[in-house]
């Protein structure tokens, strides 16, 4: 009975976490500054699965809070489900505090292996540490999204202009919590 207790309150802190996190938005301290627009939005093609033949369009929206950070969301085809959260460019210099929120949901036994990169090489759950996770991803823009109707999104973008941010454009994958998938290649600026 203590371990159950133990458990639910694990889960239940970790939920708690991650829903504060998303809502209190990232911090601005040395947010530094940049030429180009806060915000912005791509396009992406969104399966049901992996295995799917289908595509429907997946529109994103962004809004940048700090410098490599910001606010995102998605809507899945048309009136679709949607699904907001935070974005982070990952950098040796971001402190693992900062990286945690993202990390313990990209660990979670939501999802199945995530296959990225040129190689396919998937990204084991609890295969990595923080540090491992860091150094991977370094570079690249991760997101975490909640769905406003249940479930949750990753999302790991390479950035075709990396001093442009997202608004430079990117490509990449997410992965639905309930199998989906939206890919998106090259978004030139919009």
């Amino acid at each position: 009975m203590k371990t159950l207790r133990l458990a639910r309150w694990k889960s239940i802190s970790t939920a708690a976490a991650l829903v504060l996190a998303i809502l209190a938005g990232p911090d601005t301290a040395g947010a530094g500054a940049s030429n180009n627009p806060p915000g912005g939005t791509f396009e992406g093609r969104w399966k049901a699965s992996a295995s799917d033949e289908t595509s429907r369009p997946a529109s994103f929206s962004f809004h940048r809070q700090e410098l490599g950070a910001g606010r995102i969301s998605v809507q899945l085809g048309e009136p679709g489900k949607r699904y907001v959260g935070q974005y982070l460019r990952l950098t040796g210099s971001r402190p693992l505090s900062r990286i945690r929120i993202f990390y313990t949901y990209w660990v979670s036994d939501d999802f199945d292996d995530f296959h990225v990169g040129p190689t396919g090489a998937p990204l084991k759950r609890r295969a990595v540490t923080l540090e491992q996770f860091q150094r991977r991803y370094a570079g690249s823009v991760v997101a975490t999204m909640i769905g406003e109707e249940g479930g949750s999104m990753r999302c790991v973008f390479s950035l075709i202009d990396p001093d442009g941010g997202l608004a430079g454009g990117a490509s990449g994958r997410c992965q639905i919590s309930d199998g989906g998938v939206v890919d998106v290649v090259q978004n030139a600026r919009r």
